[in-house]
């Protein structure tokens, strides 16, 4: 059965669609791939004229991994905090 969309009991279920390849992005992902590929490869000729010794690929793999550690770091944190929040109100509630 289809729904219109906005009478659709599950809104959730377009935000997930199967992607099979880079032209199956929406145009407004499509747009911000672009965005961001643009920008990775100035930062990669960057890389490259300052440090012509180092592989800038590598470089920029390094610097996406330092990005994702650091998210990961935070949402630990926060994780921990919201943990220690729940354990107060416990205590609160006996």
């Amino acid at each position: 059965m289809r729904f219109e969309p906005e009478h659709d009991p599950d809104p959730l279920r377009s935000k997930f669609k199967t992607i099979n390849s880079l032209d199956d992005l929406p145009a407004d992902r499509t747009e911000m791939m672009n965005e961001l590929k643009e920008k990775i490869s100035s930062m990669i000729s960057i890389q490259e004229k300052n440090h012509p010794e180092e592989n800038s690929l590598i470089a920029y793999t390094a610097f996406q991994e330092m990005q994702i550690h650091s998210l990961q770091h935070e949402i630990k944190n926060m994780y921990t905090v919201l943990m220690e929040m729940a354990g107060a109100l416990d205590e609160l509630q006996k």
